[in-house]
């Protein structure tokens, strides 16, 4: 499943980002079990990419400032 249709999907928020060595970074937002469905859909053989590494997954607060999950480009 791609990051839009996995973000509104699961009811997250975030952004998802290429960084300039090659690697994806993903800032999503929500209820951790809904990260952790969204992190599963996007990182299976259907998805979009292939995570390896996953460096943090916190329950915190999420951000007002963010709404709907976007693509960032460099």
């Amino acid at each position: 499943m791609k990051g839009h249709s996995a973000a509104h999907h699961h009811g997250v928020v975030g952004t998802v980002a290429n960084r300039p060595d090659g690697t994806v970074f993903i800032d999503v937002q929500g209820p951790v079990g809904a990260v952790e469905s969204f992190l599963r859909d996007v990182s299976g053989p259907r998805g979009a990419s292939h995570a390896h590494t996953v460096e943090r997954i916190a329950e915190l607060a999420v951000s007002p400032d963010l709404v709907g999950f976007e693509i960032r480009r460099a």
